[in-house]
């Protein structure tokens, strides 16, 4: 099960990456309509910076989602979105995912704490990372209908197996 969470994880990615390589940068960084005014970009960035901070939280033993620095370069630049995606992705494939650390967020205007693991935070960086696939899949297909994706692109895993199941 560990492996798997790394391989899916890099699965994501690879297509992040189909979808850019379709994409120039005045697409990625468009503010679209039905995506409330945001840009694929913007959902980009979220997905990254995330992921940054699990690796972050890692090295300290203490994550905090919301301590981010919403570099907009991510969001205007496929380029500079690339180059951060691949840094990260030799230190997701060596995490210790055993490995507890704690998690600090806002709730209720106040801070609380509570314990975690890497492999917990892993598996919730994969399905937040689809949850904002399925949105880009929405504005990549009313304002770019051109650009190919993958059926699984922004289908969470459990949707798959259930397609699957009701298809057997």
């Amino acid at each position: 099960m560990v492996l798997r969470m790394k391989k899916t994880s890099m699965h994501l990615f690879e297509e992040m990456n189909l979808l850019l390589q379709q994409l120039t940068n005045q697409a990625y960084g468009q503010s679209l309509a039905v995506l409330n005014g945001n840009s694929i970009g913007k959902h980009f960035r979220h997905i990254l910076e995330l992921f940054e901070a699990l690796l972050k939280g890692n090295a300290l033993g203490t994550l905090n989602y919301e301590d981010r620095k919403r570099d907009v370069e991510l969001e205007n630049s496929i380029a500079a979105f690339r180059e951060r995606l691949a840094s990260m992705v030799e230190e997701i494939q060596t995490l210790n995912l055993t490995k507890k650390m704690h998690l600090q967020q806002y709730f209720n205007g106040q801070l609380i704490e509570i314990e975690t693991s890497v492999q917990r935070e892993l598996l919730y960086n994969i399905e937040h990372c689809i949850h904002h696939l399925a949105i880009i899949r929405i504005g990549i297909e009313q304002h770019f209908p051109h650009i190919i994706l993958s059926e699984q692109f922004g289908v969470a895993h459990t949707t798959l197996r259930y397609r699957e199941s009701i298809q057997a």
